[in-house]
């Protein structure tokens, strides 16, 4: 999802064009994260124009960064629900693009089935 600061004029439009992002000020979180796979990914014929103004060490850093009016971001949607919902960030949907990221569990299964973490983890497993 991509993120901006309340104030921001695309915080009312709901969608944007890819190529609206070209120029702008692209927070990025952890460097070698999946989302600059995704950005490779989906939106391949502006990657290369896209720049990133500050690569943060995290994504409550660029979540804090975004709000400031530092720039925009592409974040996972469950990670600014509730800044979101609170009118702390607005998001802003890419039209035509899928940012959907691709997630992994590893756990051990051979653990007790009792185990806080393996229950956890069956649980994540049940979410569709």
């Amino acid at each position: 999802m991509l993120i901006v600061p309340p104030e921001h004029p695309w915080a009312e439009c709901g969608a944007i064009a890819p190529e609206q992002l070209r120029g702008c000020q692209l927070l990025g979180g952890e460097s070698g994260s999946g989302t600059s796979r995704v950005i490779q990914e989906q939106l391949a014929d502006i990657a290369p124009s896209l720049q990133v103004a500050a690569q943060l060490g995290s994504t409550e850093a660029v979540k804090r960064a975004v709000q400031a009016g530092l720039g925009v971001s592409l974040v996972l949607t469950a990670s600014v629900a509730r800044e979101v919902a609170a009118g702390w960030l607005a998001s802003v949907r890419i039209a035509g693009v899928s940012l959907a990221k691709q997630l992994y569990l590893v756990y051990d299964q051979r653990s007790s089935p009792g185990n806080p973490a393996r229950r956890f983890a069956e649980h994540l497993l049940e979410v569709p």
